[in-house]
């Protein structure tokens, strides 16, 4: 009877470290998707941050190509007439 309460502890133990061990794995898989997902996301907040610094750029320039722009019409309709 002895033998067979430790022969159940031995099977109970042996799954736990199974499990464990299934566990430890998983852990770590998560971890490097973990470490991929916020490379990814901060590559991405980069990209966004150079679109913005370039869209505000090109947009405080806007006014100025607005004027050339009016000019230059203004000159043809008076070459054109």
């Amino acid at each position: 009877m002895i033998t067979e309460s430790t022969s159940g502890g031995c099977r109970n133990r042996k799954a736990l470290e199974s499990r464990s061990l299934q566990d430890d794995e998983r852990i770590t898989f998560l971890e490097t998707q973990l470490k991929e997902a916020k490379y990814i996301a901060e590559d991405a907040d980069r990209k966004y941050d150079e679109v913005l610094f370039l869209v505000h750029c090109r947009s405080s320039r806007l006014p100025a190509c607005c004027c050339i722009v009016s000019v230059g019409d203004a000159k043809v309709r008076e070459n054109g007439n």
